[in-house]
């Protein structure tokens, strides 16, 4: 079984043109201040947030809104003075609706090319009985998996419906579930195993209906059942708890794992801590086979991160490259020779040939493919890039060439 993993760096990549950028949480302030010029005037307690942490308004991370946010609806006797004339609650609410200017309609509007890195690998790797988790708030990887489904006729359902065909979950929340507090609170979620496509539209005010998301915060009230039952909404809790139970349960059976675009933030403890439970229930000896899609630059951080999350149920990691709108020739000639079982690795043509460093593309030696055969450290890259580390994996069926 398959278990893909993709984040907002997988929308990034898709979508680079000034005009459709889809932004990481790094890039969210200066992607709301092109879309929206006037956010400062029409969000002005979330301007107040940004003017207190010191960042401009046209250039702000998501996360560190977000965290300062979340700690003060927790910490608010800790944390004086505030910004004079800010509202915590009302702040939330800006929140979200700009979270729905950048990741809602306009994303949904979207379409991947069909030549792009995301499309590509889904149309060539996804199979019936897997999992696809996406962290985004937008709804373009749903999008292409509909396609995809639809195309071979398979059952495509969210976390609590059938596993006949693809599941989605999306731990994170989406831009088309709604959630409302106040007088009359209420969650709308596809609790059947349907899935939502289309993003919700919000107006400012009092008890209006609410994007349905998480942020990528330490603390996650959303998956506490009692602050929920506080807000009168407990099927935030039942919503969110089934998305992570679908991601736990798959990553306890996955052979493989593609992770395109996620970055495992170290912010996101209860993430990081699910993880690590859900790899702590495979069964056996099972080592897992992980391919990661980052931007170069980024690579050898990811892979640190990865090695931290999984540890020693990570059997291989394979580097396979940046996700592009359209992805190269050269590239994909490069990488579909990497991707394989042991210590070799499948080649355009048919044939085979010793794998290396899956950065610098040194060839192992001898000696270091024996010692690879007996589980040890396969090669140490001069400049210390990204050294493959491999275990002796079962026989299983080989992982299918990313971007035929």
């Amino acid at each position: 079984m398959n278990l893909f993993i993709i984040g907002a760096g997988a929308s990034r990549g898709t979508f680079q043109k000034p005009d459709h950028e889809v932004p990481t949480a790094a890039g969210f302030g200066k992607v709301l201040a092109r879309v929206r010029p006037d956010w400062v005037s029409v969000y002005p307690n979330l301007a107040k947030v940004v003017k207190r942490l010191r960042m401009p308004t046209d250039d702000w991370s998501l996360v560190d809104v977000w965290t300062w946010i979340d700690y003060q609806s927790k910490l608010k006797s800790l944390m004086q003075p505030l910004p004079r004339g800010w509202r915590g609650a009302d702040t939330s609410r800006e929140l979200r609706s700009a979270l729905l200017d950048v990741y809602g309609r306009r994303c949904d509007k979207l379409a991947p090319g069909r030549g792009s890195t995301l499309v590509q690998t889904l149309n060539a790797n996804l199979s019936k009985g897997d999992v696809v988790v996406s962290f985004n708030y937008d709804t373009i990887a749903e999008r292409v998996v509909r396609r995809i489904a639809r195309k071979r006729s398979w059952q495509f359902v969210g976390p609590v419906g059938s596993r006949a065909g693809v599941t989605l979950a999306k731990p994170h929340g989406s831009t088309s579930w709604t959630v409302q507090v106040g007088d009359k609170p209420a969650v709308e979620w596809p609790g059947d195993g349907t899935i939502e496509f289309d993003s919700i539209e919000m107006a400012l005010g009092d008890d209006t209906p609410e994007p349905l998301v998480v942020g990528a915060v330490p603390i996650k009230s959303e998956l506490v059942s009692e602050v929920q039952r506080a807000y009168r909404v407990p099927d935030v809790f039942k919503c969110i708890q089934a998305q992570w139970k679908a991601l736990v349960e798959a990553l306890a059976k996955a052979d493989d794992v593609i992770v395109m675009g996620y970055s495992f933030p170290a912010e996101d403890q209860y993430g990081r801590f699910l993880f690590r439970e859900a790899l702590r229930s495979r069964s056996g000896s099972r080592a897992l086979r992980l391919h990661l899609f980052e931007l170069d630059e980024h690579a050898a951080r990811r892979s640190h991160d990865i090695r931290e999350v999984f540890g020693a149920a990570l059997g291989e990691l394979h580097y396979c490259g940046p996700i592009r709108p359209k992805a190269l020739a050269s590239w994909r000639r490069r990488h579909q020779r990497r991707l394989g079982s042991g210590s070799r690795a499948r080649r355009a043509d048919g044939g085979t040939r010793r794998s290396g460093c899956d950065l610098c593309a040194k060839p192992p030696s001898r000696s270091e493919e024996s010692l690879r055969s007996r589980g040890g450290r396969s090669h140490s890259c001069p400049g210390d890039c990204f050294a493959v580390e491999s275990r002796p994996v079962p026989n299983r069926r080989v992982f299918s060439s990313i971007l035929r």
